[in-house]
């Protein structure tokens, strides 16, 4: 019997500054903002629960709506982007935080809507309880 290969995974890219001017164009005019290094709350981007989880993003998208997370991911995704998505700050593996990389913040996405008549509940990624 022969082994099976196990697939592997292509190595994601540090985010660069030209990434970081290309995405700001990119998203000028949605309902996101991009953080870099040295920008006003950009370090808030990547305080996490535990600080064995925090790394050092190389960018930070925090958007509102999904259109713009639509577009960031598309742009990761041609460039190869490292990227990393922070909901509630939990996540003590690290999984979301990224060295280098692109983190998409959904701290500004924590709504929550009830429909009693069709029992359902929406909750926005970056909800926490209080």
């Amino acid at each position: 019997m022969g082994s099976v290969a196990e697939p592997t995974l292509p190595t994601r890219s540090p985010i660069t500054k030209d990434h970081i001017s290309e995405l700001r164009q990119l998203l000028s005019g949605s309902d996101a903002t991009l953080l870099a290094p040295g920008d006003e709350g950009f370090a808030a981007t990547l305080h996490r629960w535990s600080s064995a989880a925090e790394k050092p993003a190389g960018a930070t998208v925090v958007p509102t709506g999904t259109a713009s997370i639509s577009e960031t991911l598309r742009y990761a995704s041609k460039h190869n982007l490292d990227v990393a998505v922070g909901g509630g700050g939990h996540s003590t593996a690290g999984a979301s935080s990224t060295d280098g990389g692109l983190l998409i913040s959904l701290s500004k996405m924590r709504g929550v809507s009830v429909d009693v008549e069709k029992k359902l509940i929406k909750v926005q990624g970056g909800a926490t309880w209080g």
